[in-house]
């Protein structure tokens, strides 16, 4: 599916377009055994200077990580599809992750959700990461979370990924089983924002904003 691919090209253009001089934060060690009892962000002094979870609009914590994640959640909404699908993006200097959700009707959207994490392209939710320059996928594990009509959000997730295969040049990705090789927990809490497009009367176009989102209703 094409957002699958884009979240792919997404993720290796973070990862690896950036200042590779830089010091990203250092992730956890790689491994199925992973211990996720390690000082999390919260124990940890944020740097100087760094932004809240406040001044950012969503604070992501991954367990084992020295510093927080620049993060968005964004719930977008197309005039005409039923799926209404959440993404959580956390970035770093070298490192991504994005949680991808997918909820049938807006109206289905708030409250609370705990939901089971695949192999992304299948009928689950899913994530993808990018860390140190290699891409993951997600196998197995659970996100759990809260969305209210007031705009905020909370949540933790638990993930087990296995690297991505390389495919040849040209190719679409294909997204396969693989080994789980890597647990990553965390949490997330703050603000989503509302990405609405309506449908052009008379056209297929779609455009932001427009009479459709204007007489949307999230409850």
């Amino acid at each position: 599916m094409w957002y699958r691919f884009g979240a792919i090209v997404l993720l290796g253009c973070m990862s690896g377009c950036g200042d590779s001089s830089a010091e990203g934060p250092e992730p956890p060690a790689s491994g199925p055994e992973s211990s996720t009892d390690s000082p999390s962000a919260d124990a940890a002094e944020q740097p100087e200077g760094s932004p809240t979870g406040e001044d950012r609009g969503l604070s992501l914590i991954i367990d084992g990580w020295p510093t927080l994640l620049g993060a968005k959640a964004q719930l977008n909404v197309v005039e005409g599809l039923s799926d209404v699908r959440l993404e959580i993006t956390g970035t770093g200097k070298e490192d991504v992750l994005l949680l991808d959700l997918v909820f049938d009707g807006v109206e289905k959207s708030m409250g609370p959700h705990e939901v089971e994490v695949g192999l992304p392209g299948t009928e689950a939710d899913s994530a993808l990461a990018s860390i140190g320059g290699q891409a993951y996928q997600s196998q197995d594990g659970y996100i759990d979370l809260t969305l209210d009509a007031d705009g905020a959000i909370s949540g933790s997730f638990q993930l087990g990924l296995a690297e991505v295969e390389d495919v040849a040049v040209g190719l679409p990705i294909a997204f396969e089983e693989g080994e789980v090789v890597r647990s990553l927990t965390g949490r997330f809490s703050g603000i989503w924002e509302l990405s609405c497009r309506s449908r052009l009367p008379g056209h297929r176009t779609l455009v932001p904003g427009g009479d459709y989102c204007e007489a949307l209703v999230i409850e």
